[in-house]
């Protein structure tokens, strides 16, 4: 391998450009602006439960469901989970199902934030 392709020689140059473009990069990966809009627990909590409810007139009863935080396994990844549903007197195969429709939306569209009032 040549010095232009990028060899081994520490001096050369092109090598420690491509290690500063690497760096950079990495850099703008962790900077990058997440499209996702913050909400608190209870107004998600809140949306998700409306949103069940209208989806199934079987669905009407529900009570609520339970979100909870999460330390997200990488960069990008949701900050929330569904932690449990009360459905009341709601028919429960239905509304599961729905649950997991509407969640796995949401997800995508909410982070959850400490600092909301």
């Amino acid at each position: 391998m040549t010095h232009a392709q990028g060899g081994s020689n520490p001096r050369h140059t092109g090598h420690l450009q491509l290690t500063e473009s690497r760096h950079s990069l990495r850099h703008l990966d962790i900077e990058m602006p997440t499209t996702r809009r913050p909400i608190t627990l209870k107004d998600l909590e809140l949306a998700i439960a409306k949103a069940v409810r209208e989806t199934d007139t079987e669905c009407e009863a529900l009570i609520g469901v339970i979100v909870e935080r999460i330390v997200p396994k990488s960069r990008g990844d949701m900050n929330w989970s569904v932690r449990g549903v009360r459905y009341g007197k709601a028919e429960r195969t239905r509304c599961h199902a729905a649950v997991a429709v509407i969640v796995e939306r949401l997800q995508s569209e909410y982070i959850v934030s400490e600092g909301l009032q």
